[in-house]
């Protein structure tokens, strides 16, 4: 991930190509829960640490930052929030 994020950021350096990663995520319904907050939290990351700002896809749906239940209420899933750097 770091390897291919750091060739893009790269390739935008030297053609003065400002960046900018406007979705990304992993699919819950695809993926173990631990796997899946730790690629969030290694793609954010790399893309940090190139000076590329992101959003996360999306909030409250398949690839998700939160969970709806069935009577509408929604929970922000903690581990997922720490992998985008915004939990404790």
């Amino acid at each position: 991930m770091d390897a291919e994020i750091a060739a893009v950021a790269q390739w935008a350096d030297e053609r003065k190509v400002p960046l900018y990663c406007g979705e990304f995520g992993a699919f819950k319904d695809h993926s173990e829960p631990a796997a899946r907050v730790q690629w969030i939290a290694d793609t954010r990351t790399a893309l940090e640490a190139n000076h590329i700002g992101w959003a996360m896809w999306d909030y409250d749906g398949n690839f998700g930052l939160a969970e709806k239940s069935k009577d509408g209420s929604v929970a922000v899933d903690q581990a997922v929030l720490r992998a985008l750097g915004l939990g404790k």
